[in-house]
């Protein structure tokens, strides 16, 4: 299902078609250095990461990660959405993009129309945000879409140390 589109992307939920997508995004280096390996090696691991994960999340919560896809190649580009974590009271904002489509406004274009999907549609004015501290792509793009630092050194319950950013 389409949820919005912007000057050069189709937003939808994912799909199984979209597994060799999956794929390849979760097993690139910036994925596995910036969110971690899920293990998934193969278009049956990335078809039930879809199911699993993806799909599960929407049916729970009603809203999830999207696929964001170019308009002018009609290919799979990266992925924008929702999360809502156990430990945090309202849902984070993710986005990833295959290496090739960095640096050319992707996120941001696709940031942007998730907050305002996730406001207007959603009712979900206050959201999260969360990175590794050396990633400052990231912290930097949060700064432009409107988010705060919350705290520098948020200790996840799995242990993990990540900046923990707000936008209200």
């Amino acid at each position: 299902m389409e949820i919005c589109q912007t000057p050069r992307l189709v937003i939808r939920q994912f799909q199984k078609s979209d597994a060799d997508y999956v794929l390849r995004q979760l097993n690139e280096p910036s994925w596995l250095v910036n969110i971690g390996d899920r293990g998934i090696r193969s278009l049956a691991d990335a078809e039930h990461f879809i199911e699993s994960r993806l799909q599960a999340h929407f049916q729970e919560h009603g809203f999830g990660f999207y696929v964001l896809i170019d308009k002018s190649s009609n290919q799979s580009i990266g992925m924008c959405g929702l999360i809502q974590r156990d430990f945090l009271p309202t849902p984070d904002l993710g986005y990833a993009l295959l290496e090739s489509h960095w640096n050319q406004g992707y996120a941001y274009e696709a940031a942007t129309a998730i907050l305002q999907y996730a406001e207007m549609a959603l009712g979900l004015p206050d959201l999260y945000a969360m990175t590794i501290p050396t990633n400052e792509a990231s912290i930097r793009l949060l700064g432009k879409l409107g988010f705060r630092m919350a705290d520098p050194a948020y200790l996840t319950p799995d242990g993990e140390v990540l900046n923990l950013f707000v936008r209200q």
